[in-house]
């Protein structure tokens, strides 16, 4: 194959486009199998999963993936057939076909050089399929005549091939003589070399395409079947496609269009252009625009009031077009959550099968986009979640029957913006939370003790600790306390908060509420204590006048009117352990709105101005327990701190509730 002659600097990024174009064509799979196990019949869709194994099989057989290519070959024989309605898409079927999706997605994997994939797995689900093709063809294997599988088209017709190649072509290790192979397999085909483009030796360039062919296809497929063929190398070289009258290759050529402008409309060949770029180049970039960010910060605090009247519009588009730049980066490092909502569904399947429990999976808001920093850790929380509420969470077939529930569970997994940040809600319809068998467990433990009061929320946290777990019996799944005391630490290393709702014997939800980014951050910067402190916008919902005839005392608890109701009113510089400077009276009060939607009061000193700031992890000396989630350098030099809030309203909601009460307009309640 031409791979063995390519050095190894040519051969490698070669390699890791083909990569990258398998994860593409696996997700398009995926998504294309999931869309037709809940029920649409649009036939594109099964275009569209036929095309996303034919490209890896060809590609795959062109690096001599040998166990990658023979697979695909195998999966692809069953989507032809279904593509041409040999086979309904039954249920029992798309359950196959999601299996062996999952198998070659691991020898995808294995092909990169990850883990080897179990031969024998393999091997189970390749027979899986040779019986489907088996059941239409008449035989166990899937080697079909050309003739016999182009009958599934329609009338027989010719076709006249004209196809140039450019140099790009090769240099994106695409290889002609496949693209016949697959011809080939249309109909019966016959070729012409025009090598009459061929210079003289010394005019002869090693790295340009000189070579071209015209091509006489007899066949029953319908003429989108020829376009597919070369949908892969649109751009790279030139094709015409146009139906034979007189069944041979001399008749006059028509002037060949170029693929990138001419190629038949199919549906992939219409979308958005796009090009490839190394994420290492997009970082560099992103962090040279922070530093710019920095500086811009560091000028306004310097020049700022003092420029020239003629200099201060200058400076104010100079401000507008750096926010852009910020804004397309963050654009182009976005990336939607689908990926690893398909890596879910996968896992479910899986899991499906270790437990013998029957799950629906189903799961909305993938199209969301977060910034890959937060996608790329979004996986191993959402995995250790979706574990525990099948091994745990959901009760056996007979059990659930017993109790008068579906014997399938279900498993939602959602998304959706709220408030400039990202929220995920995974829920189950299994037992729930046993809150006694954690709290006993708990003071078998040490965790707590014997004559400990907690509060029905104290008691469910406490599945976060390190080590805790009610499992009887340790299995591959779950049951060795760790897996909650990780999601904790997931959600909180990316600036997050985890909540839980549940109800036993009904199921349970978890909400994570995460940035939709690491790097950039809109906030307010505060005064309090004698330091400087960075509320998010997102956060925000009002500053007020503090006077001390606005403010209450319901018990210990500091409270002020706001609109309708009574909302909590904390000190800043005593929550985070600072020096009060002066008393709480006669402050600012920052009015400020947690995920769920509980709002609060904190008294500041200073309010300064509005900026976007560079978010900056803090090792080691804060922790989100403490109020802080990063810290941003200011434009004078000085280290702003950047508050959780999410953190400091839970907080006030712990030590506030002898006070809980929900009311909108008494003044002897509280809203928490």
């Amino acid at each position: 194959m031409f791979n063995q002659s390519l050095p190894p600097e040519v051969l490698g990024p070669i390699k890791v486009i083909f990569f990258q174009e398998c994860d593409e064509l696996l997700s398009s799979l995926e998504s294309g199998l999931e869309a037709l196990k809940q029920g649409s019949a649009d036939p594109e869709i099964v275009n569209m999963v036929f095309r996303a194994v034919h490209s890896i099989k060809g590609s795959a057989a062109n690096f001599e993936y040998v166990r990658l290519a023979r697979f695909s070959h195998s999966l692809e024989a069953v989507l032809s057939d279904l593509r041409a309605e040999k086979l309904g898409a039954s249920a029992a079927l798309l359950e196959d076909l999601l299996l062996a999706s999952d198998v070659l997605a691991e020898l995808v994997e294995e092909a990169r050089g990850g883990k080897a994939t179990d031969s024998g797995k393999t091997d189970e689900v390749l027979k899986i399929l040779a019986g489907y093709i088996g059941r239409q063809a008449g035989e166990a294997g899937s080697q079909r005549s050309p003739q016999a599988e182009g009958k599934e088209g329609g009338d027989l017709r010719a076709w006249r091939i004209d196809f140039r190649p450019e140099a790009s072509l090769y240099r994106s290790a695409n290889d002609p003589l496949l693209l016949f192979r697959e011809l080939s397999r249309l109909g019966e085909l016959k070729l012409e070399l025009d090598d009459g483009d061929i210079p003289g030796l010394a005019e002869l360039e090693p790295d340009q395409a000189y070579l071209s062919w015209t091509g006489l296809l007899r066949s029953f497929q319908p003429e989108q079947a020829i376009w597919d063929v070369f949908e892969f190398v649109a751009g790279d070289c030139h094709l015409n496609i146009t139906p034979s009258m007189t069944g041979g290759l001399k008749e006059p050529s028509q002037k060949a269009g170029h693929a990138g402008s001419d190629i038949a409309p199919s549906a992939d060949a219409r979308s958005n252009r796009v090009i490839r770029v190394d994420l290492d180049r997009v970082d560099k970039l992103f962090n040279l625009v922070e530093e710019l960010l920095v500086q811009q910060t560091t000028f306004n605090h310097v020049a700022g009031k003092r420029l020239a009247p003629e200099v201060q519009p200058v400076y104010a588009e100079f401000r507008r077009l750096s926010k852009e730049i910020q804004e397309g980066l963050l654009a182009i490092r976005s990336q939607p959550l689908k990926p690893v909502f398909q890596r879910m569904a996968r896992l479910v399947r899986q899991l499906e099968q270790a437990t013998g429990k029957s799950v629906n999976f189903a799961a909305t808001g993938g199209d969301a986009e977060v910034d890959r920093s937060v996608l790329e850790r979004l996986a191993e929380p959402l995995t250790h979640l979706i574990r525990n509420a099948i091994d745990h969470g959901l009760e056996n077939p007979e059990e659930r029957e017993g109790l008068g529930k579906p014997a399938s569970g279900t498993i939602t997994l959602s998304a959706y913006q709220r408030f400039g940040r990202i929220v995920l809600e995974i829920s189950d319809d299994g037992r729930g939370i046993d809150r006694e068998r954690i709290l006993s467990t708990a003071i078998s433990r040490g965790l707590v003790g014997p004559d400990e009061h907690l509060s029905g929320q104290d008691v469910e946290s406490l599945i976060f600790r390190p080590g805790f777990s009610t499992a009887p019996t340790v299995s591959e799944i779950s049951g060795r306390g760790v897996g909650m005391d990780v999601v904790n630490k997931c959600v909180r290393a990316l600036g997050g908060r985890i909540s839980m709702n549940s109800q036993k014997g009904v199921g349970t939800t978890f909400l994570l509420s995460l940035p939709l980014t690491l790097a950039l951050l809109e906030g307010i910067v505060v005064g309090a204590g004698g330091g400087r402190f960075i509320v998010p916008i997102a956060s925000l919902r009002e500053t007020l006048q503090l006077r001390a005839g606005d403010i209450r005392s319901i018990g210990d608890v500091k409270v002020i009117r706001y609109r309708d109701r009574y909302i909590p009113l904390v000190g800043l510089a005593a929550i985070l352990g600072y020096p009060q400077m002066g008393g709480i009276q006669n402050s600012i009060g920052i009015v400020v709105e947690d995920d769920l939607g509980t709002r609060i009061a904190i008294a500041v000193e200073e309010v300064f101005e509005q900026q976007q700031i560079v978010v900056k992890e803090i090792q080691g000396a804060y922790q989100a327990d403490h109020g802080v989630s990063a810290a941003t350098v200011l434009g004078d030099g000085h280290v702003a701190l950047i508050l959780d809030i999410n953190g400091i309203v839970e907080r006030q909601k712990q030590s506030a509730e002898c006070v809980r009460v929900y009311g909108k307009t008494s003044d002897e309640r509280i809203s928490l």
